[in-house]
């Protein structure tokens, strides 16, 4: 599919190229080659004035579909405004540059020009897509940690990550990964400061503190360790509790006490 001012000038081209075993088209010319010349045919399928060329052109691309393998033989096209490659060519760029470094120009072109840009919902849904089962190296995980350091989220940024992850069942695999991934992991002050700061004056719903105590129902701790002591007695130093705080500790203590003196006393052995 094509288009030109010139037709019988541009078949002719097309004609010789083809003959010639030199057409820019290789996909085109391996076909040519493979099934012959009067395989082809070459019809004329509209006249319009050279305004209209590329809406035309466009139009014939996108409804036929000739930028698919398996229908056409367009490697690329301008439909509706948007500059189109087939998937092959997508493939081919995509190889070649796969390796090589971006300059640091052309990577801080590329984020001033995405700068602010709201993404639609099937714009992310294809990127995840994408994405989906992908590994990173170590080597960009390593990239990606060092680029985010230091960076501190909005407030608009925190709402908007809490809302999308509200609601969502992670796998036991997911969660067993992020177990995995946080054991043993020692936080900077600077961090603890921060996520003390972000939880303050947070409310957990009554859904969240139930399922917090179920976890923890029944889970025997061993003795603290003196650094661990030293830590918790540093943390509670100096603070004061609000008589909310005061009157919900004094009734679970009140209710420990309680359930001590109710629990069935064991039978002395004969």
């Amino acid at each position: 599919m094509g288009q030109s001012v010139n037709v019988e000038s541009r078949w002719r081209t097309h004609l010789c190229d083809l003959r010639r075993g030199k057409h820019e088209n290789s996909y085109l010319l391996n076909a040519w080659v493979k099934y012959g010349e009067n395989s082809f045919e070459f019809l004329l399928l509209q006249e319009c004035v050279e305004a209209l060329l590329n809406d035309l052109e466009g139009h014939f691309i996108d409804t036929l579909g000739t930028l698919s393998r398996d229908k056409g033989y367009n490697l690329e096209a301008v439909v509706r405004g948007r500059h189109v490659l087939s998937e092959e060519t997508r493939a081919k760029m995509a190889e070649a540059k796969r390796g090589k470094p971006i300059h640091p120009k052309t990577l801080a072109a590329l984020v001033a020009h995405n700068k602010g840009k709201v993404r639609s919902q099937e714009f992310r849904e294809k990127l995840r897509k994408a994405n989906l089962g992908k590994k990173a190296s170590e080597e960009t995980k390593a990239k990606l940690s060092e680029s985010h350091k230091g960076l501190s989220l909005s407030e608009e940024s925190r709402v908007k990550l809490g809302n999308s992850n509200r609601g969502q069942t992670r796998t036991e695999e997911t969660k067993a990964k992020i177990s995995k991934a946080n054991k043993g992991l020692k936080r900077t002050a600077e961090q603890i400061s921060q996520m003390s700061a972000i939880r303050k004056g947070v409310k957990q719903s009554p859904e969240t503190i139930e399922k917090r105590a179920a976890s923890l129902r029944g889970r025997k701790r061993g003795p603290l360790s003196d650094e661990a002591k030293a830590k918790l007695s540093a943390s509670l130093k100096g603070k004061k509790h609000t008589a909310e705080t005061k009157a919900k500790m004094s009734e679970s203590h009140r209710r420990r006490i309680v359930k001590a003196t109710e629990a069935p006393k064991a039978e002395p052995a004969p």
